[in-house]
């Protein structure tokens, strides 16, 4: 302001700080933060959505899920091979042993995008919902629960499987002895794979600051203080905080809108 007052002595702070903001140059080099509402993961009701994810212990993989309601009851399925076709195996078996639930929450990998993962959430009628890039906390019920199964197997020097089984068997502290996940989770009423998955969408609240089709900041990969941020175009909003941009889900303390 100093500066340009020497050179144009007649500008005003206002003046300044709208030519500042309509900068390309300046607004894309480590935009200043911004503020968004917090989501929650949890959803009121046992089986409706159920987060999945694909983690390692000593070198095996294991397909992981858990309610995201109130059982917060795990599954974990050891695989030889972190393929589509071990994973599609896996949650097919789950589904006809515990019933589907109404959504499936994923991250963004290869997998969980596949056609073949596709055709079997229609045919078990099963939304599919994916985490922002780059943010594993939007999938942050099933990262702790794999903290908490692989810490108990380190401990008690037994296989995760075991320490599930363990897991699902014990309420958490503070709680009654039939609070368990296992007890919580058998109680609730099995879902038919033969009703619309539309009918049971969540209500989402429309973002006031981003629009469809709309030009964006996208924060790249490991971003710098002096990286520039590169362009994009918003393809759909899922929520508040969940922004599609170019087909893929970015959270939006990752999103500026270019003036």
């Amino acid at each position: 302001m100093f500066t340009v007052q020497q050179r144009i002595p007649q500008v005003s702070r206002k003046d300044v700080k709208d030519c500042v903001r309509k900068c390309r140059q300046y607004s894309s080099i480590d935009p200043a933060p911004i503020k968004w509402e917090h989501g929650v993961l949890d959803v009121p009701d046992t089986w409706y959505c159920i987060a999945c994810d694909v983690t390692h212990y000593k070198g095996s993989p294991y397909l992981t899920m858990i309610d995201c309601g109130p059982s917060r009851f795990a599954v974990w399925r050891k695989m030889l091979h972190e393929d589509t076709k071990s994973i599609l195996i896996q949650l097919d078996s789950v589904f006809r042993e515990h019933g589907p639930p109404h959504e499936l929450l994923m991250d963004n990998g290869a997998v969980f995008r596949s056609n073949e993962l596709s055709n079997m959430c229609k045919k078990w009628c099963v939304q599919k919902m994916y985490r922002c890039a780059y943010r594993p906390s939007g999938n942050g019920i099933v990262e702790r629960n794999h903290r908490t199964v692989k810490r108990a197997s380190a401990r008690a020097q037994i296989c995760p499987l075991q320490a599930v089984f363990w897991y699902n068997a014990t309420p958490m502290i503070g709680t009654q002895e039939d609070s368990t996940p296992a007890s919580l989770k058998n109680k609730y009423v099995w879902r038919l794979p033969i009703h619309n998955t539309e009918s049971h969408e969540r209500p989402q609240k429309d973002s006031a600051t981003y629009r469809i089709r709309e030009q964006v900041y996208v924060r790249p990969v490991g971003a710098k203080c002096t990286t520039i941020w590169k362009i994009g175009n918003v393809t759909n909003i899922l929520s508040k905080t969940n922004i599609e941009i170019d087909g893929v889900p970015r959270h939006v303390r990752d999103v500026r809108i270019v003036p």
